[in-house]
């Protein structure tokens, strides 16, 4: 039977100093790095008209600043293995709007 091996990593997505940490522990561990899944996503339901501008920066931190951060993060190495997949996820609500979101 095969053993696989994997790394837990906590960081906080909306950071790029984060992302650049968590993407060099795993240049640490294996000293490659062959795929990104870009996953992180928060919502803060309300109407425009009664967001609070730090949980509308939440938002866009998170669900948006990440994938630049995390993309940039492995991009170097990516292009140097000439080799690397990025995945990016999105909610049902990328296709269905609903009052709040």
């Amino acid at each position: 039977m095969d053993q696989h091996e994997a790394l837990a990593v906590q960081a906080d997505v909306a950071k790029y100093e984060e992302a650049e940490r968590a993407v060099q522990q795993v240049l640490d561990k294996w000293g490659r790095l062959d795929i990104l899944v870009n996953n992180a996503g928060i919502i803060k339901d309300t109407l425009l008209a009664t967001m609070k501008p730090e949980d509308w920066h939440a938002v866009i931190d998170t669900n948006l600043h990440s994938v630049y951060n995390f993309c940039h993060a492995v991009m170097r190495t990516m292009i140097s293995q000439k080799y690397g997949r990025i995945v990016n996820m999105s909610s049902v609500s990328a296709e269905f709007g609903s009052q709040g979101r």
